[in-house]
């Protein structure tokens, strides 16, 4: 049986548009902790992928896997997630909570060596205590 002209348009238009489909469908989807939204400020704990500025992300309760985590970056208008990972790329960091502490976790799930940052430390370069590109997750700690 033979397809008209029109038919075959037709057929390979379908074609085309379950492969976008696919594609759009199967794109991996940007996560980012609870709550985060790019604005780093009171009783949050601000990781920054560069040690001068660039992307960075908030975080305001445990958080034990960064591999599902996204930077955010500021766009001139406010704030928009970025597709690169948190995790094992940490630079610097704030913790900007009046009263709990925050410890890093080298691995995901929280183990291996930490970083402990209480409130208000600012770690201006994690190379200068061990820790550059190692957080993996996040632990607070509250009295």
């Amino acid at each position: 049986m033979e397809l008209s002209s029109r038919s075959a348009v037709r057929a390979l238009a379908a074609i085309s548009v379950a492969g976008v489909l696919s594609l759009i469908l199967s794109a991996p989807a940007q996560a980012g902790p609870i709550g985060a939204d790019g604005y780093c400020g009171e009783r949050e704990l601000c990781l920054f992928r560069l040690l001068g500025g660039g992307e960075q992300v908030d975080y305001t309760y445990d958080d034990l896997d960064f591999t599902n985590d996204n930077y955010w970056y500021y766009t001139g208008l406010g704030y928009a997630q970025s597709y690169l990972i948190v995790n094992n790329t940490v630079s610097r960091g704030n913790n900007q909570d009046d009263r709990c502490t925050a410890t890093l976790y080298q691995l995901v799930g929280g183990g291996g060596s930490t970083i402990t940052m209480p409130p208000y430390l600012s770690i201006s370069n994690m190379g200068d205590v061990g820790f550059d590109n190692k957080a993996s997750a996040v632990k607070w700690r509250c009295p």
